[in-house]
């Protein structure tokens, strides 16, 4: 799933910004902090840890479909891996919480600067839009030659919803169905601009979104978060992921890297204690306090895994921060690589592979697909659409 870029190969220094004013929003102190460590992390203002994490959440959620898809009875009714692979969709949260806290992290000096408001709406919209616009529209094609597979509409709103990620219909059936966290990812986006427009003001704005949010989850019961009525979504509890992501960033400046060992730790026995008994998605994700444990366990993981990055300067092989790279793709592609590929074996080996080796295959081949799309498509893809967006703001010759 999009996040901002985690690897910087041209500035030094964590969380360092080329923008310093007076006027700057100055989360805590702690910041100070980070701009002294500019020797920390390898290529210099990197946080591979957190590159190392969108990678395990992708991977995760592609373990989960994989489950998911082998199961159902047209494929098979596979089953392997049951009580790892219904854990998978707890990558969803992650990949909120940690867009919350990149998105604070990487504009945390535009807060209250109007002039950057376009800029930063232009920033997300390149990074999320044009794969995910060519993958989507490949699906509805082949989806539409393939009689009875098409299971989307092609209302022109439901079209609007799929293609801006706005949502303005009730339920909106996406080609492509993972697309609804993108639905979460686009209005978080749009709601993050009040605060590079309004500035702290705006941080009240935020503050009541997350009372409303707790209070309308735990004390009543919210509609669904297709639903555009009363809320538009806002008061689902997947949204406070977002929130707690930001917080996890302000957290980050104030404390100090001896801290790194206890949050870390705390947060992965919290998750595996509140996930060992965890089968499947449905019902847990209606049950908010869970909801709430697991972002507040995922957010100390996310914080102590920076902390001690920044203390002890972690170095990581160059694949695993690959599959950082590539999360968006191939959380993009998983899915329909695992029909095709489950959908082929039930058709040509009669489902004599075993089911533990036909599981691996298939999500191993998911994973790898997303990560040659990203490599051929996505990446030179960004390259293209960001030198195009430099060359029509920035002045001539600058």
């Amino acid at each position: 799933m999009d996040a901002e870029p985690l690897v910087s190969q041209t500035k030094p220094g964590l969380y360092r910004s080329s923008r310093s004013t007076s006027r700057d929003f100055d989360p805590g102190n702690g910041l100070s902090a980070f701009e002294k460590n500019r020797e920390h992390g390898a290529a210099g203002g990197n946080l591979q840890s957190l590159q190392i994490l969108r990678g395990v959440a992708a991977v995760a959620v592609a373990f989960f479909h994989t489950n998911v898809i082998l199961s159902m009875p047209q494929y098979g009714s596979v089953s392997a891996f049951q009580s790892l692979a219904s854990k998978g969709w707890l990558g969803v949260n992650f990949f909120f919480i940690l867009s919350g806290f990149i998105i604070l992290m990487a504009h945390q000096r535009d807060v209250g600067k109007p002039s950057q408001a376009i800029k930063y709406l232009i920033r997300r919209g390149v990074r999320v839009y044009p794969i995910y616009w060519i993958l989507t529209t490949v699906f509805m094609i082949a989806a539409t030659l393939r009689p009875g597979y098409a299971d989307f509409s092609i209302d022109f709103w439901n079209l609007f919803t799929t293609y801006s990620l706005i949502m303005v219909v009730d339920l909106p059936t996406l080609p492509l169905k993972v697309a609804w966290t993108l639905l979460f990812e686009v209005k978080f986006y749009l709601l993050f601009t009040l605060l590079i427009l309004v500035g702290k003001p705006a941080i009240l704005l935020f503050v009541a979104w997350t009372i409303a949010v707790l209070v309308a989850n735990l004390f009543f019961t919210p509609p669904d978060w297709g639903y555009l009525l009363p809320s538009w979504g806002l008061l689902s509890i997947w949204n406070l992921n977002f929130l707690l992501g930001m917080a996890g960033f302000l957290l980050v400046t104030r404390l100090g890297e001896r801290f790194w060992w206890f949050l870390l730790a705390s947060g992965l026995l919290a998750m595996a204690y509140f996930a060992k008994d965890i089968n499947g998605m449905a019902g847990y994700v209606a049950d908010p306090p869970l909801m709430i444990a697991f972002g507040l366990a995922m957010t100390a993981i996310i914080v102590g895994c920076v902390l001690g990055e920044r203390r002890f300067q972690w170095q990581f092989p160059r694949w695993s921060l690959y599959l950082g790279d590539a999360s968006y793709s191939i959380y993009l592609v998983h899915s329909a690589v695992i029909s095709l590929v489950a959908g082929l074996n039930f058709k040509f080996t009669f489902n004599l592979v075993p089911n533990e080796a036909l599981f691996l295959l298939t999500f191993i081949v998911s994973v790898a697909v997303g990560a040659i799309v990203h490599s051929v498509l996505e990446k030179p893809l960004l390259t293209y659409s960001r030198n195009g967006i430099k060359r029509i703001l920035l002045p001539r010759g600058a």
